[in-house]
């Protein structure tokens, strides 16, 4: 049975730019505690997560939603003047225009669920032109009300008008994709070899490399 939408991460499945998230939250560790993320907090504590949980993990303590902001904001500021400084990666990822279009002519409903804040889901409606795609209004982001992204997903799918549970979700990290499974989504992750082993054990319904290996007929 055909899928009746589907519902992408953005960074890092999208738009390739973990490397830039993690050179901004390096940053903001150092400033913060003294030292830069080790490679288990940038890959398990960092990656899908919105800025007030890497916050906390970075302080150890909870923080109010004011330091929150301010920190989130200066963090962000820094990783979205990096993408522009690096316009020959400052792009969609392979076969996402191609995917999108042809989405689009099927009328398929399509949405985004992402950790990041309003500024830059607005930096990259305007950079990535995704109001060619995608409703910007409808576009779910880090506005403080979601615990994670379980909530975000069915938000996203509400939005669009189909249920979550027969939804595609297209997602990269590890606590995407177990959050995807809670929803009870058909669940595809993006990344390279070195992760086949543990997204198979996450239980995802496929793995892909880029957007050129996504399998269109479970939509359309």
């Amino acid at each position: 049975m055909k899928k009746k939408g589907i519902l992408f991460d953005f960074n890092g499945t999208l738009f390739w730019d973990s490397h830039y998230h993690e050179l901004a939250w390096n940053a903001m560790s150092e400033k913060l505690r003294g030292v830069p993320m080790s490679h288990e907090e940038l890959t398990s504590k960092m990656h899908g997560r919105n800025n007030k949980q890497v916050l906390e993990m970075i302080f150890t303590h909870p923080i109010d939603d004011d330091y929150s902001r301010q920190l989130s904001e200066e963090k962000e500021a820094s990783y979205r003047q990096m993408c522009l400084e690096n316009p020959e990666s400052f792009k969609l990822a392979p076969g996402v225009i191609d995917l999108l279009n042809e989405l689009k002519a099927h009328n398929v409903p399509m949405n985004i669920a992402s950790a990041s804040i309003k500024p830059n889901i607005d930096f990259f409606v305007e950079h990535f032109q995704l109001a060619n795609w995608f409703d910007p209004d409808k576009i779910v982001y880090d506005d403080g009300s979601h615990e994670n992204k379980i909530s975000m997903f069915k938000t996203a799918a509400e939005l669009i008008g189909i249920p979550v549970e027969e939804s595609v979700i297209v997602e990269d990290s590890v606590s995407g994709i177990q959050f995807g499974k809670a929803v009870h989504a058909t669940v595809i992750a993006l990344g390279d070899e070195s992760k086949d082993a543990r997204f198979k054990e996450l239980g995802v319904d496929g793995i892909i490399r880029d957007f050129t290996e996504f399998d269109r007929s479970i939509l359309f």
